[in-house]
């Protein structure tokens, strides 16, 4: 189990650092169309990797060289998303409540989540998918 945590851990990580640079969304008028990859270092024999959609990306913008992104909340995992955000939240924070606002919702993934609390992200996530029962 501990193998299967390593690479969930390791994906939304990848997921995490590569959406970090992509805050500050605005109205786009293309379709995204890429592909993209994750590579994982120290793979063993017997590891499983299931990914799970949090944030959709629906469109992007480029403009003067930027490229701006537009997100949704991945709807089937909205509770499990919020559950993980609420691990991770600042001490003393107040809960991410169950109707957020996908914009909020999405604002707090993008500016809080990050490589050093995805494993506890993760762990909460897991916990609260019905997908991970």
């Amino acid at each position: 189990m501990k193998k299967v945590w390593k690479g969930f851990a390791a994906a939304v990580s990848a997921a995490a650092i590569a959406a970090t640079g992509f805050i500050g969304a605005t109205s786009a008028n293309a379709v995204v169309t890429e592909t993209a990859s994750v590579n994982f270092t120290n793979w063993q024999s017997g590891n499983v990797v299931t990914p799970y959609l949090i944030l959709n990306i629906e469109s992007e913008n480029i403009e003067a060289g930027n490229t701006n992104y537009v997100y949704s909340v991945n709807a089937a995992n909205k509770a499990a998303v919020i559950a993980g955000m609420n691990a991770i939240k600042a001490e003393g924070a107040a809960d991410i409540a169950a109707d957020v606002t996908d914009a909020n919702l999405i604002k707090a993934v993008l500016d809080g989540l990050n490589s050093t609390n995805v494993e506890q992200f993760a762990t909460a996530f897991m916990g609260a998918s019905p997908h991970c029962r």
